[in-house]
């Protein structure tokens, strides 16, 4: 009897342990300020005030990663040679927002122990929120010919350009070099989505012939040829972080259907087809150090459950990288939501989990309340 509730204990106290340590995440979004900063008007102590609030949510959450968004479109949230100060900061594209937002962030964060990834979103130049005058070193004035215009004011960076890999590469680790933070962080967005493009399609037509004149030995079809030139970007960056700092995690957070079928039943937006994301491969070659998967459905979802869409992806990882789904926090009713972080945090293959977003939690008092009694009972 003894030694039963001893090993019960054993087991209880190593699950506890292991849910501990692993990453327990939010999204901090600044892209049309959806989190942070509130306003493009604010001041520089209004600013570091929010921040402050976030980062003490946080703690209260028990969190202990915040993935900060320092590039929403060709711009930037920290000090960079090849990108103007963004919008969100000021309004004006390009002004100095009086300090440096980036560095201020990880220095709050490492003061409450939490870890920060810097978000890059690697394609996007132009969001519908960003209005002129643009800034004179704004890809839109300095590299026009990379440059696709794309419904709804969205402007895109071809991901076919050898160029436009080279710099997007450049410009994150740059960031990498010069800031003390954890990790570097990839969104959903390679090729976009359908809502964004013309009927015709994303209009690569031109760099996909240059490709089949230089006649390949096994030609690839232009949605395998898509793929392999968000593969090489993937790949690029893993290698050039590993050289660069080899502690840093590289993460990548894709759309949370591989492929509608995959497993039975899902139906869906395709990561594989549409946004040209081989994410599977990129998690079985090791070319991420975590994946976090977008499963922004509930359990009750017939065609995309939750723990279905877990389970596959769980098989998907031999080399046992860090598999850290991506929740709903803004939509998800919080009894779910929480019973997605439980299992997220006590399954031996999963990793943890990351809230989207840390501000739609702090807007919502009621599900604000309940997750930090949650954390509070967590041991």
């Amino acid at each position: 009897m003894k030694k039963s509730i001893f090993l019960c204990l054993l087991v209880f106290c190593s699950s506890s342990l292991v849910a501990q340590t692993k990453m327990r995440a939010a999204w901090v979004a600044t892209v049309a300020n959806t989190d942070w900063p509130s306003s493009q008007h604010l001041t520089v102590l209004q600013q570091k005030k929010e921040c402050q609030e976030l980062l003490n949510l946080a703690v209260q959450l028990k969190l202990n990663t915040i993935i900060f968004q320092v590039r929403p479109h060709g711009d930037a949230l920290y000090k960079s040679a090849f990108e103007p100060w963004s919008d969100r900061l000021t309004g004006v594209q390009g002004k100095y927002p009086g300090y440096d937002p980036l560095q201020y962030w990880i220095e709050q964060c490492h003061k409450r122990g939490l870890k920060i990834h810097a978000w890059f979103n690697p394609y996007r130049v132009q969001h519908p929120t960003v209005k002129e005058p643009l800034a004179k070193n704004s890809l839109q004035r300095k590299a026009k010919s990379w440059c696709i215009y794309l419904k709804k004011g969205y402007v895109w960076l071809n991901p076919a350009s050898k160029a436009v890999r080279q710099y997007v590469q450049t410009v994150i680790l740059d960031c990498a070099r010069r800031y003390d933070i954890d990790g570097i962080h990839l969104d959903d967005y390679f090729y976009p989505y359908k809502d964004f493009l013309p009927a015709s399609g994303f209009p690569d037509a031109k760099e996909y012939s240059a490709y089949l004149k230089t006649k390949p030995s096994k030609v690839m079809d232009k949605e395998m040829w898509r793929r392999h030139q968000v593969n090489t970007l993937v790949y690029s960056l893993h290698k050039g972080l590993e050289r660069l700092k080899p502690q840093l995690e590289f993460g990548i957070s894709p759309f949370g259907i591989w492929k509608p079928g995959f497993p039975k039943g899902v139906k869906g937006t395709s990561s594989f087809d549409s946004l040209a994301c081989d994410s599977r491969r990129w998690l079985r070659e090791g070319w991420v150090d975590y994946l976090s998967p977008q499963l922004y459905w509930p359990e009750s979802a017939p065609q995309q459950r939750f723990s279905s869409l877990l389970n596959w992806w769980k098989m998907q990882n031999p080399l046992n990288k860090k598999i850290v789904p991506g929740l709903a926090s803004w939509r998800t009713e919080p009894k779910e939501l929480i019973n997605q972080m439980k299992r997220c945090e006590y399954d031996p293959k999963v990793h943890g989990f990351s809230h989207f977003s840390l501000g739609a939690i702090q807007k919502n008092s009621y599900l604000k309340q309940q997750l930090i009694n949650y954390g509070r009972d967590r041991k």
